[in-house]
């Protein structure tokens, strides 16, 4: 059974994720950077995001909104990115958690702009295939 104090913790870290990160930082700078654009906010399924407020937040702040829970297999974060830290830090076995934790943050350091750039572009075409498979199974060359 969760504390009080595990509770209290939770609704801050909730608090903190809405007034700090996407009302301090995400939303000035999407608006900055699309600004008159139409532009999708997408977020992974992490519990924090999936939190009620957080989702009731997202859906009145941002002019379109994906939650992770809508679309995790066509999410970039889980078809490319996970893909590239599997390959370069799962190549051979890890001693401990704390290695693998440590050697996927420096991977993910080494992500390139340009191989974000490639995973973004790639997205629409990913979108369409899928849409012609009806959501089902499809492959990409």
């Amino acid at each position: 059974m969760a504390s009080q104090r595990d509770s209290i913790a939770c609704c801050n870290s909730l608090l903190w994720l809405v007034n700090v990160i996407l009302q301090r930082v995400v939303k000035p700078w999407a608006e900055s950077h699309f600004g008159r654009r139409v532009w999708i906010f997408q977020q992974d399924s992490a519990p924090a995001h999936k939190a009620k407020e957080v989702q009731d937040w997202c859906k009145a702040n941002f002019p379109g909104f994906i939650s992770g829970q809508e679309c995790p297999p066509y999410s970039p974060m889980n078809y490319s990115v996970w893909s590239i830290l599997e390959s370069r830090d799962c190549a051979k076995p890890h001693k401990s958690l704390e290695s693998l934790r440590h050697s996927l943050t420096r991977e993910w350091d080494l992500i390139t702009l340009k191989e974000v750039r490639a995973i973004c572009e790639n997205f629409s075409s990913r979108l369409r295939l899928c849409i012609k498979a009806k959501g089902g199974h499809f492959e990409t060359s």
